[in-house]
């Protein structure tokens, strides 16, 4: 049970802010982590999008859990390289980030679950893509991708016009 908290919380969140983080400018997790929004966007995902699907093991406050990594996130002396996060997405978005979204879809579909929400899944996602297409954030400045994993197959989605090829 403590390793699907981790995977879901730690790992995921990770997930979640490294491409929005990385195309905004952001080198350093701490730093990221520091910008209001991201912090927010963090916290409302692992409180809304993880949480409903993350049994707490015995024993464990989930509260003081997440918000124990959210002020190791912003921890200065702890802090961790975005690019670090970033590196290996499509060995990440499987294992970390779409079990949560496979109970999601089922949650809303069943109506389980009401008013679930997609748009920061749909939001990592569109980053996600931005990041391995364009390959530039938004303060212009050119990057190289690492992510071994990619087949042609995987490059042909990224690089079509029609951002639904990527999502196939």
């Amino acid at each position: 049970a403590f390793e699907n908290m981790k995977l879901s919380l730690l790992n995921a969140s990770h997930t979640l802010l490294s491409y929005p983080s990385f195309l905004g400018g952001y080198r350093k997790v701490d730093a990221a982590m520091h910008d209001e929004r991201i912090r927010k966007f963090v916290r409302a995902f692992m409180d809304e999008d993880i949480t409903p699907y993350v049994p707490a093991p015995k024993d464990t406050d989930l509260e003081a859990y997440k918000q124990c990594l959210v002020e190791r996130f912003g921890n200065r002396m702890v802090s961790d390289q975005v690019a670090r996060l970033c590196f290996d997405g499509a060995s990440k978005f499987p294992v970390y980030v779409m079990p949560n979204l496979e109970k999601m879809i089922a949650d809303d579909a069943s109506g389980k679950r009401q008013n679930v929400e997609f748009k920061r899944v749909a939001y990592l996602f569109a980053a996600y893509r931005h990041y391995l297409k364009y390959q530039v954030d938004d303060n212009g400045d050119a990057f190289e991708v690492a992510d071994p994993w990619l087949t042609v197959d995987d490059h042909k989605a990224i690089d079509s016009d029609d951002a639904l090829d990527f999502l196939g």
